[in-house]
């Protein structure tokens, strides 16, 4: 069976997260980016033996580094990782905080790509950063002259520019390519800028997947991943800031602030069962139920497809011809 219909509305309804409590039944919240799956058991095992164990405490050690570089050398062909330029961190969006304070101060420039995450907007506005827009094209792909552009509006007055890119492109779902993202790392180096990049949904791409720090030139990046949103992990608090090969100083001031020993445990026997698991031998394309399937009511829900300007949850991951 699709893990998508192992479970039933009345199960789901039963669930105390934001995704099923925050309205009434006949309202499904589609900008909630949690799975309606159960958890794969290699993970429901280890969070099942942490708790008996008591092993709640502090977490230590490149276990869970070390099980995500295997993963992605394995599934991306991206044999980089280096587990001692990681750090834990609660999450992707704390991650992206500590990234961006580690490499600006108050004051200084942001770039982002509307259509896009909204917190996006908010973290920023919040570490006293000043954001930059560079629009995506009318395509739903980064726009290199527009995103050029950005780059020299916001380094006008001489201060260090940051660049928060997310891949793949949420809302509008697009894997950005070897050919794009090799045009950001050439921009980056020719104007100085730092980029600092959101993976979180890169497990569900089905095929193709570029991490940004794979690509000639992305040395000085930094990237955040975690296991939340293509195993259901949402609620686990587990993320990885990893740094490339020049950004590894900067990093070292991160290092090990993060979440609890039960979640990244849970995480890292995520990455290390990847292959036994049905989600990851086939990534779902969607992340939740939509409004659409059958025996869902969604009335009142944003209408399926519809993004503002600063975007909505990811509502599919594919490449776009």
């Amino acid at each position: 069976m699709h893990p998508l219909h192992d479970l039933t509305l009345a199960e789901l309804r039963q669930r105390t997260s934001l995704k099923w409590q925050l309205h009434g039944p006949d309202v499904l919240p589609l900008w909630v980016a949690e799975m309606d799956v159960r958890l794969a058991p290699p993970v429901a095992d280890a969070v099942t033996a942490a708790v008996a164990a008591g092993d709640t405490g502090y977490p230590y050690g490149p276990a869970y580094a070390e099980a995500f570089a295997d993963f992605a050398g394995e599934r991306w062909g991206w044999n980089d990782v280096d587990p001692q330029r990681t750090a834990l961190v609660a999450d992707v969006m704390t991650g992206l905080v500590e990234a961006i304070a580690l490499v600006s101060s108050p004051g200084d420039p942001v770039v982002i790509n509307p259509p896009v995450y909204p917190p996006f907007f908010q973290f920023v506005d919040h570490a006293a950063r000043h954001i930059v827009e560079a629009p995506l094209g009318a395509d739903g792909r980064l726009d290199l002259e527009t995103l050029e552009a950005a780059f020299i509006r916001a380094g006008v007055d001489g201060r260090p520019v940051t660049y928060l890119l997310c891949n793949p492109q949420n809302p509008t779902a697009v894997a950005h390519s070897a050919e794009d993202l090799g045009g950001v790392a050439a921009l980056a180096q020719t104007y100085r800028v730092r980029v600092v990049v959101d993976e979180i949904h890169a497990p569900l791409v089905p095929d193709g997947f570029v991490p940004y720090l794979s690509v000639p030139g992305s040395s000085n990046a930094m990237s955040v991943v975690s296991a939340s949103k293509a195993w259901n992990l949402a609620g686990m608090k587990a993320a990885l800031l990893v740094a490339g090969q020049d950004a590894a100083t900067d990093l070292a001031v991160a290092r090990d602030r993060g979440p609890r020993s039960e979640s990244s445990g849970c995480a890292r026997s995520h990455h290390r069962d990847a292959g036994g698991s049905r989600l990851a031998r086939r990534p779902a394309g969607r992340s939740r139920r939509q409004s659409d399937a059958p025996g869902r009511a969604a009335r009142g829900a944003p209408a399926r497809g519809s993004v503002g300007r600063r975007g909505g949850d990811l509502p599919r991951v594919d490449r776009l011809p």
